[in-house]
């Protein structure tokens, strides 16, 4: 259970230039993205403690059903403005402390989460989440494992302190970035994974969705899908996905 005050947020909507309607596609025996990722959730937290965080957008109302089935909290905002549609979210429901995960990610490792959640409880700041040795966040890459926290008031100091859309659409690049304004806590990735900047499974392209779909389905089937050392080693035994992930993950640079 999450402390008082603290909430697990999805961030998911339906528009993707690049792969229009991939929260919906089916991705593992028919459920979709969403579906596969707040059981996965669900499976460490009381549905109680999670909130879909999506627009107001009529096409986004697939999603609130699926919220609605999944028995999860459901808010409707902005659908530029996700710094804001965070803000609004998080006072709406009297969150002081989001764990934020973006649906793009069908690979959120919860153990991560949980060692976030209790260090941030420990070693309260305003933004905590994994980095690579060199200090760059986790949120940088496209390994698609990890989850952030952020206080709601840092949220909305953000919002106070800059207009420009970037930051308005990437909810918490600029508090990250200024680490002379906000109180940032990164933590060391687990050995296994430090050097790894060569895996991609954030689903953003046709090639994303369905090099992840056939890796989730096997691991799933073997029961692996939340143990990222069997997850790294099914990459590296097909050399044809590492590559692609290679190309993608040139092309699309964060």
């Amino acid at each position: 259970m999450l402390p008082k005050g603290y909430g697990i947020v999805l961030q998911a909507r339906t528009g993707s230039t690049r792969l229009p309607g991939k929260m919906t596609m089916p991705f593992y025996n028919n459920q979709c993205m969403l579906e596969v990722i707040l059981e996965g959730i669900a499976q460490r937290f009381s549905r109680e403690e999670i909130y879909l965080a999506t627009t107001t957008s009529p096409a986004d109302d697939a999603l609130v059903h699926i919220a609605g089935k999944s028995g999860v909290h459901c808010f409707r905002g902005s659908e530029n403005d996700v710094l804001q549609r965070f803000i609004d979210c998080s006072e709406h429901f009297e969150l002081d402390v989001s764990v934020r995960i973006c649906a793009d990610n069908p690979f959120i490792q919860g153990e991560y989460m949980d060692q976030l959640i209790q260090d941030f409880q420990h070693a309260p700041c305003d933004y905590s989440s994994f980095a690579f040795p060199d200090g760059t966040p986790i949120i940088r890459s496209h390994i698609g494992f990890f989850t952030e926290i952020v206080s709601t008031a840092a949220l909305k100091k953000a919002a106070a302190e800059t207009s420009d859309p970037f930051y308005h659409e990437h909810v918490t690049n600029f508090i990250y970035g200024n680490t002379d304004r906000y109180n940032v806590r990164l933590l060391p990735l687990p050995l296994h994974l430090q050097p790894r900047t060569d895996i991609r499974l954030t689903i953003d392209t046709a090639d994303d969705f369905e090099m992840a779909s056939a890796l989730y389905t096997e691991l799933r089937n073997a029961g692996k899908e939340n143990n990222s050392t069997a997850i790294v080693a099914a990459i590296d035994d097909r050399p044809a996905y590492k590559e692609r992930m290679s190309q993608l993950i040139k092309r699309f640079s964060k």
